[in-house]
């Protein structure tokens, strides 16, 4: 059976606010009006044929080619004054999904860290790995064939400034959360999509926290933790009237009911088990450690596979306002300094997408049933 073709991404999440990112101003625009092409290309890739793993990871290529987000070229800067970036992709089914999923970090020199996390992930004849980092992990990337760069690349003012301004900042001791005048965005992007064949596939990348540690590595690339994808067999009975047929005839109809939609005259009703496939995949944004210390990805699906959880409800749980992130940080009195924050984006196996966070805001957008673009950046801001 054919699937309706489903995408929904993030573009990082954080303090935003109508004071450091008005409405209508250029950037704000900037910021949507990505979102929207972005949306409308993926889609359009998965309605023309694309498997899910080459349209999402083209979509994230095109935010990490996207100075304005965290990642690829826009990446932050280490406390050293260095980018190292990461990125993962993980499937429920169809290619790749012999390792099902990867991660990739500390990665200073390739151009587009998604585009290795996928290599990683089909390479499955010459490397049985599922997480790679640093100097092998670029020896291999420029073995196959992905463009190396040369440091330069990934330099931008504005996140050079972030980074002395963030320095400045430790060194003064002054360690409370200013209102930035102009927000940057930090965090993670991600995307999720389902093709026709019914695969999911999430592609994750970032360029991690400012002025993390030289060596750090974060959520984005753990298994678990920022990303996960996963499909299971829920067991079921299914009912079906017993039909006033000949012994031949109910036969028939028993192992092939979709051939027979008789209506029984009789009340009586018979059992036989079946399977019903459930599938969840979900990309996180926000203070990474969190999601680390929770496995906060993986947290949400275990409430939908073994909580009977809904999607959306599992989702708010773990990172909607008053979710365990929240709890976390609040249990040692950190929350409202940026500790606890984040975001999710998520897609079952109806391709029904949900999204919570419990910050000031998500860039974030989606194609409803209608085939159009829905988009928001603040908390409180309906999808338009």
């Amino acid at each position: 059976m054919a699937h309706q073709p489903r995408i929904i991404v993030h573009g990082g999440a954080g303090s935003i606010s109508r004071k450091n990112l008005p409405p209508g101003s250029t950037a704000y625009n900037s910021y949507i009006t990505f979102l929207r092409n972005v949306l409308i290309t993926g889609y359009t890739d998965l309605f023309n044929g694309a498997s899910a793993l080459d349209a999402a990871c083209y979509v994230v290529k095109l935010f990490e080619d996207n100075p304005l987000f965290n990642c690829g070229r826009g990446s932050v800067f280490t406390r050293d004054g260095k980018n190292e970036l990461e990125a993962s992709v993980m499937v429920t089914r169809g290619r790749g999904s012999e390792k099902r999923g990867v991660g990739v970090t500390l990665l200073r020199h390739v151009k587009n860290p998604i585009l290795l996390a996928k290599e990683l992930l089909v390479r499955g004849d010459e490397t049985k790995h599922n997480y790679l980092s640093g100097d092998e992990a670029e020896r291999l990337a420029e073995s196959w064939g992905l463009e190396i760069v040369d440091d330069s690349w990934f330099w931008t003012e504005r996140r050079w400034m972030e980074h002395l301004r963030g320095l400045e900042n430790e060194h003064r001791g002054d360690n409370h959360r200013e209102e930035m005048e102009e927000y940057l965005p930090q965090g993670t992007v991600g995307c999720i999509v389902m093709d026709r064949q019914g695969s999911i596939c999430v592609a994750t990348s970032t360029g991690g926290m400012t002025n993390k540690l030289t060596g750090r590595v974060g959520d984005t690339p753990t298994l678990g933790a920022g990303f996960w994808a996963e499909e299971w067999e829920v067991p079921r009975e299914i009912e079906r009237p017993i039909p006033n047929a000949s012994p031949l005839m109910k036969g028939l109809e028993y192992f092939l009911p979709e051939c027979f939609p008789i209506q029984s005259t009789s009340a009586q009703l018979e059992k036989y088990p079946s399977t019903k496939t459930r599938a969840i995949a979900l990309s996180g944004t926000g203070n990474g450690e969190y999601f680390l210390r929770l496995v906060a990805a993986h947290n949400v699906a275990a409430r939908c596979r073994f909580g009977n959880r809904t999607m959306k409800v599992a989702v708010k749980e773990v990172v909607g306002e008053g979710g365990e992130m929240q709890r976390a940080a609040e249990s040692i009195g950190k929350w409202g300094t940026g500790e606890g924050e984040g975001g999710f984006i998520a897609m079952n196996e109806k391709g029904e997408v949900a999204f919570d966070l419990n910050c000031g805001g998500m860039f974030r957008g989606y194609i409803d049933d209608h085939g159009t673009t829905k988009v928001a950046v603040y908390r409180d801001e309906e999808l338009y």
